[in-house]
């Protein structure tokens, strides 16, 4: 057994948590180089594929995923939140026009519309607040 003062197993220091161990082995391999030209380095990771998903379920997902297809509560979402970025553009010199209001509340209702048919949280968007909206 290590002393009171001594390291403990796996270099671990008396006060010191898993946690920070790993931390600092972690930060003193950056430091000395050991992470450096890495295969894959600078490259996106992939994250579609789950390991615990059905292997039929991950190739029909990926057939439909390359032939364009998508699920429609983010085909939904991507539209709306495409609309309000063009409305960004569009209404910027222009806030507090009549135009601007009735776009604001047709938006909040199609959010509003989406957010009842869709109701997992990550498919949620929050209505628009015209007074911040462009600030």
């Amino acid at each position: 057994m290590a002393s009171e003062s001594g390291p403990l197993p796996g270099g671990r220091r008396p006060a010191e948590s898993w946690e920070s161990l790993i931390e600092r082995k972690v930060r003193m391999g950056i430091e000395s180089g050991e992470f450096d030209n890495l295969p894959g380095t600078g490259a996106p990771l992939k994250l579609d594929d789950n390991p615990l998903e059905d292997p039929s379920w991950t190739m029909a997902r990926r057939m439909l995923k390359s032939a364009g297809f998508s699920h429609p509560a983010i085909d939904s979402k991507r539209a709306i939140e495409e609309d309000i970025e063009a409305a960004r553009r569009r209404f910027a010199l222009r806030p507090q026009s009549a135009e601007f209001e009735q776009w604001c509340t047709a938006i909040n209702q199609r959010i509003q519309n989406h957010n009842l048919q869709w109701h997992h949280a990550a498919m949620q968007l929050r209505p628009l607040d015209p007074d911040t909206f462009l600030t």
